[in-house]
């Protein structure tokens, strides 16, 4: 091989050039976009609501600014916030209750719905919301970094002036301890002929103040680094979050948008410290990380034979067979796995049952009384050849979906045998929603166990036992909940003896808002309108 010639030109690089389509071709393409687009202008769309709502929104940018950093604030008060009849009483009532206290940790209430020195006209003019923003900001003491929060819930055009209720959260940052406040307004606004919205009542209701007194900021620490932080999956794996991932895989492998992968705790070694079962997206694998007495994990996924790839929402740490160590139960998609611990934190599989509905979350109990624990699956979609992305996935209708994923109660017969009586105990009434929890209580006091399921797009579920036999009584009690239903969970809350019921479910201010408006879904029947609410 010789050099090459140094007379001999170097070859033009090639030209690279974009092609841009005609001026008509790119209006063919965004046609039948163009409708959307304008329509993203409440004012184009038939939403008054939604044009003031912006309007106030951006008032309320500046007055959670002006509230943070009242010197900055002073350089643009030449700017109209307010009407010039304005008038508020104090924004933080000077009436509060101590509802709980311990050692570090004080809240304070005040009284249920608007404080009557709230809906005084104490403080009056411009100069009045700074003077009633001050008085507030006295709350924080001498702290410097403030973070306040306006989230507009609702907005009525009823009267000649724009009548709002608004949350607002504020809280501080500071060496040690930390105060946050939380109250809803009930704001008045004039709007002006180019939609500024000027602040001319604010009345305070359900104020609270919680003060945090300890040697940090915060009552919880991050510890993630100080316990994973050298581990190679945490490096490789779990410090990135699913967009990461969504990137770099293919959705066909189970990667979904939403990332709701659950986690388990429990001792599987035996060392009297608890162990973590992370589950994971679809062709990333699920993590056991055992804990050392230092407090930091090691990953021991691979070795106990734990680390599936399938798509995985949800396990559980218990103990099926009776033998006194945690056991695992895991839902990989459509099939449940159900793994024998040795006492040493190595697994083998000893059943594998196929189930009707993609696995979201799961629900151990002892529901026969027989002395070994039973399992409630909850499924979401309905079928492996019906995905997410699919038309038939898709709930229907909307707010109250019936064509979801069946769920299962696998009843536990020893030997790592399961047997599905979900239609012999009435657990299939009802039975074709979007599941996505469920938890077991003695709802009635009876000695035994009821179960609630919260489910996506519309209606929950009480299921109600009498003698090993369930039936739905969510509508009889009135706990249907129509919503997004994500979780539940069970406490005494006012200890009177009997177990209440908390659900947590989605939020959207601006959902809030729209669906009270007279135009929202305005041809269908009322009841479908207030299930929307």
């Amino acid at each position: 091989m010789t050099a090459p010639d140094a007379a001999q030109e170097t070859p033009p690089a090639p030209t690279l050039a974009a092609h841009v389509p005609a001026a008509d071709a790119r209006q063919d393409l965004l046609a039948p976009l163009a409708d959307a687009y304008r329509r993203i202008d409440p004012a184009n769309d038939g939403w008054p609501t939604e044009v003031a709502s912006e309007a106030i929104s951006a008032a309320l940018s500046k007055l959670a600014k002006a509230f943070e950093n009242p010197l900055a604030e002073n350089e643009t008060r030449s700017a109209p916030t307010t009407t010039t009849d304005f008038a508020c009483g104090r924004l933080r009532p000077g009436q509060v209750t101590t509802a709980y206290e311990t050692s570090n940790l004080t809240v304070k209430r005040g009284p249920r719905g608007v404080a009557a020195e709230t809906a005084a006209h104490e403080f009056t003019g411009a100069q009045g919301l700074r003077d009633a923003l001050a008085d507030l900001r006295s709350a924080f003491g001498d702290a410097v970094h403030l973070h306040t929060k306006f989230k507009l819930v609702n907005v009525d055009l009823s009267g000649a002036d724009v009548q709002s209720a608004v949350l607002f959260h504020a809280s501080d940052s500071r060496a040690a301890g930390a105060v946050e406040l939380s109250a809803t307004w009930r704001c008045v606004w004039r709007l002006t002929e180019d939609n500024q919205a000027l602040l001319r009542r604010i009345e305070v209701a359900d104020f609270e103040q919680v003060e945090y007194r300890g040697p940090s900021p915060a009552m919880f620490a991050d510890a993630t680094q100080a316990a994973m932080g050298d581990l190679a999956c945490f490096r490789e794996q779990l410090a990135y979050g699913v967009d990461h991932w969504r990137g770099r895989m293919s959705r066909q492998l189970g990667l979904t948008v939403t990332g709701n992968h659950g986690a388990t705790l429990g001792d599987v070694d035996g060392d009297g410290l608890d162990d973590l079962y992370l589950c994971a997206e679809g062709g990333l694998p699920n993590r056991l990380l055992l804990q050392n007495a230092d407090g930091t994990l090691r990953d021991e996924s691979a070795a106990s034979g734990v680390d599936f790839l399938d798509p995985t929402a949800s396990a559980l740490f218990i103990d099926v067979d009776n033998d006194r160590d945690q056991d695992l139960v895991v839902g990989l998609s459509w099939r449940l796995v159900l793994l024998e611990n040795d006492g040493r934190g190595r697994f083998a599989v000893r059943n594998v049952v196929d189930c009707p509905a993609q696995i979201f979350s799961l629900a151990a109990a002892d529901v026969d009384v027989d002395g070994d624990l039973d399992l409630y699956v909850c499924g979401y979609h309905p079928d492996p050849q019906t995905r997410a992305g699919d038309a038939f996935a898709t709930p229907v209708p909307f707010h109250d979906a019936n064509n979801g994923g069946r769920n299962l109660l696998l009843m536990n017969q020893g030997q790592w045998r399961f047997a599905d009586e979900t239609s012999a105990r009435g657990l299939d009434e009802n039975n074709s929603r979007y599941s996505y929890a469920a938890s077991w209580e003695d709802l009635d006091n009876d000695g035994d166990l009821d179960l609630y399921v919260a489910n996506d797009f519309g209606r929950n579920n009480l299921y109600r036992n009498a003698g090993g036999k369930f039936h739905d009584v969510a509508g009889e009690l009135h706990v249907e909940d129509m919503a997004a239903g994500m979780s539940t969970t069970w406490a005494d809350y006012d200890r009177d003896g009997w177990m209440d019921l908390y659900v947590s479910n989605m939020f959207s201010s601006a959902g809030n808002r729209i669906s009270y408006q007279r135009q929202f879904n305005a041809g269908a029947p009322e009841d479908v309108r207030r299930g929307l609410q």
